[in-house]
């Protein structure tokens, strides 16, 4: 996996389908880092859920051409980091009441595409290059699945592409390993 390349931000849009969010195609992909950001207001009393804010996003789409390639839920994305590497995913959700126009919540979760047979089609990377066009979209929930006492007033989700160099431009990626390399012996 190669450094992260940062495409944009989905706006959070409250029970509604984001447009499409067009992703780089110049590399194979490993996967996309996706990094959700929430600010709003606690009341006199929250109630957070068990899955903070990452139950505020349903699904995530990737749409190859017009089909779709790949659609699953946000909180059994989450989780598929600790399933296959041990990996706890970094979220936080604020549970402080009477807080008004604070971060709520965050997360960070990799969505890879060598998931061991989840995600059906892709070999370890997908080959971006070979599609016209290659979205994202996202199903936004609202303040209500976070838990009780929230007020969304904005929030966003952070894309950045991880791309696979060694599949896109093996003569590329090559030299520069052996650039690294030779700055680590300097």
């Amino acid at each position: 996996m190669g450094d992260s390349i940062y495409q944009g931000q989905i706006p959070f849009d409250a029970g509604k389908l984001s447009d499409p969010f067009a992703i780089n195609r110049d590399f194979a992909l490993d996967g996309l880092m996706l990094k959700l950001n929430l600010t709003g207001d606690t009341a006199g009393s929250v109630s957070a859920d068990p899955e903070g804010p990452m139950s505020i996003i349903k699904t995530v789409r990737i749409e190859a051409d017009g089909d779709i390639i790949q659609e699953i839920d946000f909180e059994t994305l989450s989780m598929l980091p600790y399933f296959f590497d041990g990996v706890i995913p970094i979220k936080s959700l604020i549970t402080a009441i009477n807080e008004t126009d604070v971060e709520l919540g965050y997360c960070a979760v990799p969505l890879m595409f060598n998931a061991q047979g989840l995600y059906p089609g892709f070999a370890s990377y997908l080959l971006a290059p070979i599609y016209n066009a290659l979205n994202l979209r996202i199903l936004w929930g609202d303040a209500s699945d976070l838990g009780t006492g929230y007020t969304v007033d904005s929030g966003y989700l952070e894309v950045s592409t991880l791309p696979n160099y060694m599949v896109t431009n093996p003569p590329v990626y090559l030299k520069r390993m052996r650039t690294i390399q030779k700055n680590l012996t300097d």
